[in-house]
């Protein structure tokens, strides 16, 4: 495994490098492990809080401390954890926005029943538009843990090959406030989907 330099850790003892790291990195995690928790209650925080750890040793055993300028660390390290916690929540942090050829907002579906209605959409010829529940927060909390654990708050984060996500963050907010994704989200499960429906 591979285990940064004291150089770059500024630490005397090596072997406590995983551990100091992780311990700066807490609040980050944290704030990472509330999200997926909030999104799957039926996934513990325990078993997030275990795989967070396990997540955190192998990014750090990934992760090229030369492109540091590039890619901070605490960046690397969320990207990286959303990355693991995807496999724990697979595909519940998807949803997709389904619209009319017109492009007329018809509702929001679960990503699993977009992928079940895809050909039946595309026959429709209605636009649909993958978006993620998790990447549309932006809680002071969880930006004051990142800035906590940064090396240098002036590095533009970046991103390191692997890391890419597939999911959109695209901000749709209607200017109806009922169509709006906050306003989904705040509604009770059984309004926010009608699964056995036509889309219109």
């Amino acid at each position: 495994m591979f285990v940064p330099s004291n150089a770059s850790l500024h630490l005397a003892n090596p072997q406590n490098a995983i551990f100091e790291l992780w311990q700066k990195h807490d609040r980050l995690i944290e704030a990472v492990i509330d999200r997926y928790h909030c999104l799957d209650p039926a996934v513990s925080r325990e078993d997030l809080k275990q795989q967070s750890f396990i997540a955190f040793v192998e990014g750090l055993a990934n992760y090229d401390f030369t492109k540091g300028a590039h890619c901070q660390l605490s960046s690397y390290i969320y990207r990286f954890l959303q990355k693991e916690f995807h496999r724990l929540v697979p595909g519940r942090d998807k949803i997709v926005l389904v619209e009319d050829p017109s492009g007329t907002f018809l509702k929001f579906i679960e990503y699993s029943t977009y992928e079940k209605r895809k050909r039946e959409f595309q026959q429709l010829g209605y636009r649909t538009t993958i978006l993620s529940r998790i990447e549309r927060f932006h809680e002071p909390s969880f930006q004051d843990a990142q800035d906590e654990a940064s090396e240098d708050s002036r590095d533009a984060p970046g991103s390191q090959d692997g890391l890419d996500d597939d999911v959109h963050k695209i901000d749709v907010s209607s200017p109806d406030v009922g169509d709006s994704i906050p306003a989904w989200m705040d509604a009770p499960h059984s309004e926010r989907f009608s699964e056995d429906q036509p889309a219109r």
